[in-house]
């Protein structure tokens, strides 16, 4: 009989236990915050594109003029400091010059495009090489430049940004409780929020996994006077997480 009276305490107990921590947990007794956090680096890595074009009636002859200025291109960023290491090729091709004329299709000869790119740490002595090639005259092309974090600065940027949202999510956690008069019992669970809006880059924000910013250019040797500014802005990444509590009145 003794037996049986302990072992119906017991399940007493454990009945009760389990009753209690599932009255903690029940959906009114949860604190949801939401942490944010920013953070901003100076991009290291430099990144160039430049595009270059041709036409001619003839593909032979189109095709040729456009190695002569892919050759003739490369070989003023090399004569400029730009080590020919640096410059690889993207793509070339050669197309059909299609024109439309009261709904007949015309042949009007051949066009050319080549793509090539140049990236580099950032330095004021490899950005004064790229504007003296980018000056040259005897040159006409269109270019876009990026600014990049390097691989290094994504590790740094994304973990301090993940650690700044977590103490951000606790801090308002903290001014919650005490303006509401409970008490913050456990963490119930952190949700990692991939949701972040990527900005306009006047606010130098960029969510996610964003790591550069563009700046395109269209110009035609030194009559580009905007390649005078070559200097990278800071990249701002913004992280946030989402952490629950379980929470009990004082």
């Amino acid at each position: 009989m003794r037996k049986i009276i302990l072992i119906l305490a017991s399940l007493s107990l454990l009945t009760n236990n389990s009753f209690g921590q599932n009255d903690n947990e029940k959906t009114d007794n949860l604190l949801l915050v939401k942490g944010v956090a920013i953070v901003k680096e100076i991009p290291e890595i430099i990144s160039i594109t430049i595009n270059i074009k041709t036409e001619s009636p003839n593909y032979k002859t189109c095709q040729e003029q456009m190695e002569k200025v892919i050759i003739k291109t490369k070989r003023i960023f090399v004569s400029s400091g730009i080590s020919s290491e640096l410059i690889k090729m993207n793509e070339i091709r050669v197309n059909e010059k299609i024109d439309y004329l009261k709904g007949e299709r015309i042949n009007n000869g051949f066009t050319g495009a080549a793509s090539f790119g140049i990236e580099s740490t950032f330095s004021t002595d490899f950005t004064n090489k790229l504007l003296t090639a980018l000056k040259n005259d005897s040159i006409t092309i269109t270019y876009s430049i990026v600014f990049k974090l390097s691989e290094s600065q994504k590790a740094s940027v994304r973990q301090k940004a993940v650690e700044l949202a977590i103490a951000d999510a606790k801090e308002k956690a903290k001014l919650i409780a005490n303006a509401s008069n409970v008490v913050l019992l456990k963490i119930n669970s952190i949700d990692y929020k991939n949701e972040d809006f990527g900005r306009d880059t006047e606010y130098d924000i960029i969510s996610k996994d964003y790591w550069a910013y563009r700046d395109i250019r269209i110009g035609s040797g030194s009559r580009n006077e905007s390649t005078e500014d070559l200097n990278p802005k800071e990249i701002g990444i913004q992280k946030s997480v989402q952490m629950k509590w379980i929470i009990k009145e004082k």
